[in-house]
């Protein structure tokens, strides 16, 4: 009898899925989790076989650690790339955990000493072993970004150097042309060297892309460069899904310069997923994203905290179990989803 993460994955499949129909899973496997033992091909085979055998059809995976990447790239810069202070890698081990930390710097030391793609390999393990591949670019990642003033272990050479493309909150201006050709060009890179199925957009990490209080004014220019995203993927010739991941309001989607009706409208996407900051809800507004005569399917996506507590300065989150995810899953598609996305899974299901 299948247990742990392998067995909820196939009684949630098997408690919301139609008889018959086809949907995907996508399960996020959450930036660096696939790296917290190690970064040996041994390691990260063992990483991805709890999906297999499980109603899960594609795995989304995260090449980007803040503003820095965790592939060795030609276009942007890995993460752990610049010498930092003791006391700034000090920092990140507190700001992000110890397991995280180790995760990231692991990364990037399996490159330096032994010329290792732990991510590329981690997505050839996943392809190979059947599953459908994205890649899931956090639009805005700003882990750690503010430590050594913007100098740090998670930013790279184009952040560092271009200051005043930033916005205040320290992610990067997408209103700057120049900001919007990178992350195209990173893109390209990405699709060119890996076996990727598609690409997310996740849009969802993070909030903002353009400077306070211009968000609504940009909506035509975030379009226009899905519009890019989408050209420079059919230049690739060969067939590729691309998604994007955009947080549960439309008011607040328009807003923040998101207009994920006009991309439906416009056939710049192939799947949209819903969903809130690292928050698992039982009510995800997925009809009022849905554009019917477009095609494109609507997901629930669904995080892992449901409450917690603050101690201190601490915030204690209360982690989702499977039942919680089962009744969750179940209201998005009695909801209105055309399928179910994950972001993260908590550890006890991670085992």
């Amino acid at each position: 009898m299948p247990t742990g993460r392998r067995a909820f994955l196939l009684r949630l499949a098997s408690s919301v899925l139609p008889g018959g129909s086809r949907r995907r899973l996508i399960y996020n496997y959450h930036a660096w989790a696939p790296f917290y033992q190690e970064h040996s091909e041994k390691a990260i085979r063992a990483a991805i076989a709890p999906l297999l055998n499980t109603q899960v059809t594609t795995l989304a995976l995260s090449p980007n650690v803040g503003q820095s990447l965790s592939y060795p790239s030609r276009v942007g810069e890995m993460c752990h790339t610049p010498k930092v202070s003791e006391q700034a890698l000090a920092n990140i081990y507190k700001g992000m955990g110890d397991i995280v930390a180790r995760a990231a710097y692991g990364v990037a030391e399996a490159w330096r000493s032994k010329r290792l793609d732990a991510f590329g390999l981690l997505v050839k393990t996943a392809v190979d072993a059947g599953l459908e591949v994205f890649a899931s670019f956090r639009m805005n990642d700003m882990h750690m970004v503010l430590n050594e003033g913007g100098q740090g272990a998670y930013t790279d050479a184009f952040y560092r150097t271009h200051p005043q493309w930033r916005l205040l909150r320290r992610g990067l201006n997408y209103a700057i042309p120049e900001v919007r050709r990178y992350r195209l060009a990173i893109f390209e890179e990405l699709l060119t060297r890996y076996p990727f199925h598609g690409l997310e957009l996740d849009f969802v990490r993070g909030v903002p892309f353009f400077p306070k209080g211009t968000g609504e004014q940009n909506c035509a220019v975030m379009t226009a460069f899905l519009g890019e995203v989408r050209a420079m993927m059919r230049r690739l010739n060969r067939r590729l899904i691309l998604t994007a991941r955009v947080p549960s309001s439309l008011a607040g989607c328009r807003k923040a310069g998101l207009d994920p009706i006009a991309w439906q409208r416009g056939k710049l996407i192939d799947l949209l997923a819903v969903g809130q900051f690292l928050h698992l809800f039982y009510r995800l507004p997925v009809r009022d994203f849905k554009v019917p005569e477009s095609g494109v399917p609507v997901y629930a996506s669904l995080d892992y905290i449901v409450g917690g507590v603050w101690t201190g300065d601490m915030f204690l989150a209360r982690e989702a179990n499977a039942e919680m995810y089962r009744g969750a899953a179940a209201a998005a598609y009695a909801a209105g989803a055309d399928g179910i996305q994950f972001d993260k899974l908590p550890a006890p299901l991670l085992t």
